[in-house]
């Protein structure tokens, strides 16, 4: 009972919530601006150095996927006046580059990069690199974020930077190709803050996604030997909600997409899984406590999803440490 009403039954006023504080949340609150963010950038404009380039003066789809290519792949680095983007993706060169060309004006070259592994381009226009970089900064993977205008936009302009950003450092595939059943759809990122932005966004257009951590080996010099990654992780049964709002850019992204949600919904049909309780929530080995308390919010709030938060090994003694919530 106590763990109940330390967990479940406390109200806090609103002047008294703190950073850190776990609270539940409804899914697909739609709480979205109905107007679109205008920019005044007359300072910028007056320094393009040709006359067939342009400054955007409001937030569009397009912008918002050059915005979301750059979190996922840009470098804009504070002390130079330089902006470099690397992908080896022929959809993805050519969507930024039909992108720069109808925003901007701006031809984008793309050259084997240093690894000779993927493809570089550079934003070569100083007052467009200004414009940039005035919204984006994404210099260290760490401190990535969603700019600040794209969170103050309608949904179908965050729908189109989340599709950039997935199709940049997206992943969706079969975990085992010989267990049909499991497929992943999962964003990796080395910012907790971004993580959790993203995390919000899906939310609130009614996507779930959990979103865990671990240690891994960093592929950039830069970052250090190891560093700490962040993996949100969409389950099965909101794939479909995910490929209506959001999807992918590549044809073969999308075709994996579009197998997935055809599997699960074959899956359904047959009865082969319960898809509203497949484990991903609440099964969870807990002590028959907490299982009885998961059931009753079950019960009490069934439009609420929750994930639970614990270090260590589940046992007794880390009960307390738990706590139940939406998005973190």
């Amino acid at each position: 009972q106590k763990f109940y009403e330390e967990t479940f039954a406390s109200f806090k006023k609103f002047e008294d919530i703190q950073v850190g504080d776990w609270s539940p949340n409804m899914l697909e609150t739609g709480m979205f601006p109905s107007k679109v963010p205008a920019f005044d950038h007359s300072a910028v404009v007056a320094n393009l150095s040709r006359e067939e380039l342009k400054i955007p003066t409001k937030m569009t789809e397009e912008l918002a996927e050059i915005f979301g290519f750059l979190v996922s792949e840009g470098y804009l680095p504070e002390k130079y006046d330089r902006i470099s983007i690397t992908n080896a993706n022929e959809c993805f060169k050519k969507r930024f580059s039909k992108a720069c060309w109808n925003v901007f004006g701006l031809y984008i070259q793309w050259n084997l990069a240093s690894n000779e592994l993927a493809h570089e381009a550079l934003i070569n226009e100083s007052a467009v690199r200004q414009f940039i970089k005035h919204h984006v900064t994404t210099e260290k993977s760490r401190k990535k974020s969603v700019p600040l205008v794209v969170r103050q936009s309608p949904e179908h302009i965050q729908q189109a930077f989340l599709r950039a950003l997935y199709e940049g450092d997206g992943t969706i595939c079969r975990e085992n190709l010989k267990d049909k059943n499991r497929w992943r759809l999962e964003y990796d990122t080395l910012s907790i803050r971004l993580a959790r932005q993203v995390k919000m966004m899906l939310a609130n257009m009614g996507i779930f996604a959990t979103l865990r951590s671990s240690i891994k080996t960093a592929t950039n010099g830069t970052e250090g030997n190891s560093c700490r990654c962040y993996r949100l992780s969409i389950p099965r049964q909101h794939f479909e909600l995910f490929q209506q709002k959001i999807g992918f850019i590549s044809k073969l992204r999308r075709g994996l997409l579009k197998d997935a949600v055809k599997h699960i919904k074959t899956l359904a049909a047959n009865n082969d899984t319960n898809l509203t309780d497949a484990g991903d929530f609440n099964k969870i080995p807990f002590i028959n406590l907490v299982n009885r308390l998961l059931t009753r919010v079950d019960e009490i709030a069934q439009t609420f999803h929750y994930e639970v938060a614990c270090g260590g090994r589940w046992n007794t003694d880390s009960v307390r440490q738990c706590a139940f919530t939406l998005s973190t």
